[in-house]
């Protein structure tokens, strides 16, 4: 696979990309990252993540020294140097190099952007759906590690999927320290139940997703009954229709939680297939304005 890097502005190939064994990033996962793609050579809603990535920052007390004006440059440069049309794309910036003291003193940060060929998943993941967990290793609390810090310390995340593959399904949805759903492992959950679309409220402990926020402008303006509230496992478990939300999968039915189906083909969930036909339209709308290109 064809991988172009950009560090602190220099683009180099993945062979010759390096970063020091010191960066914090490495050393603590004391860095945060956002993750976006293009299509037809134009990004796909990059001012939504870069305002999350500048969010983050918030989030853990750093201020990213990187004009936005010179990321943004570095990334369609990047880009464009790959030649291909259809990327994907992640910006990290770790918070320096340091000695191995945990201490957030001033560090000169590292600017990562990582470019490769779009992720393709397999259409039977839209036309039949994932198979999904309820897994017992529970999201980080907001007061220990708040998770719209879309940080590089991705341990809970990743011993969740373990946990999910371990038992068979295809990924892991985690609930918060109280039990209630909270989010999967690089997605946003949803259910409808009655025709109503339902999604666990930020205070359950989620990240805040970009697709997910776009999904929930296309329910206001189709008129589709939307709320978001504190959801229960068992609610999720009687739902009608379950689907996913992120940014590289864009929205992703769910036919199995564990033992129970809900549906194996696109006429069973009419809801979910008709949200992911309006964000399909959103989405060539966006590129079509053509607003960051290269």
């Amino acid at each position: 696979m064809s991988i172009t890097v950009n560090i602190n502005g220099e683009i180099l190939s993945q062979e010759n990309a390096k970063i020091s064994v010191f960066d914090r990033g490495f050393l603590f996962g004391d860095s945060i990252y956002d993750v976006t793609y293009s299509q037809s050579n134009s990004f796909v809603f990059l001012d939504e993540h870069l305002d999350r990535l500048w969010n983050s920052a918030r989030l853990i007390g750093m201020e990213i020294q990187l004009p936005r004006e010179v990321l943004v440059q570095r990334i369609l440069d990047t880009a464009k140097a790959s030649g291909l049309d259809e990327v994907y794309a992640r910006i990290i910036v770790t918070r320096g190099e340091s000695d191995l003291n945990i201490s957030t003193d001033q560090y000169q940060q590292n600017v990562v952007i990582y470019i490769k060929p779009n992720i393709k998943y397999d259409p039977a993941l839209y036309t039949r759906g994932l198979h999904l967990s309820l897994v017992s290793r529970a999201r980080n609390d907001r007061r220990s590690l708040d998770p719209n810090a879309k940080s590089g310390n991705y341990l809970n995340n990743i011993l969740a999927l373990q946990e999910a593959r371990n038992s068979g399904a295809d990924d892991a949805v985690m609930t918060n320290t109280n039990g209630e759903v909270a989010e999967g492992t690089t997605f946003n959950i949803w259910m409808v139940k009655d025709g109503k679309v339902l999604t666990p409220h930020h205070d359950s402990g989620l990240l805040r997703g970009v697709t997910r926020a776009k999904v929930i402008d296309i329910c206001g303006s189709n008129d589709v009954v939307l709320e978001e509230r504190t959801i229960t496992t068992q609610e999720l478990i009687d739902a009608d229709e379950v689907f996913i939300t992120s940014a590289t999968k864009g929205i992703m039915p769910v036919y199995k939680l564990d033992s129970k189906i809900y549906a194996e083909n696109s006429d069973q969930r009419p809801i979910t297939e008709a949200l992911r036909k309006s964000y399909i339209e959103l989405i060539q709308e966006h590129i079509n304005k053509g607003t960051y290109s290269y």
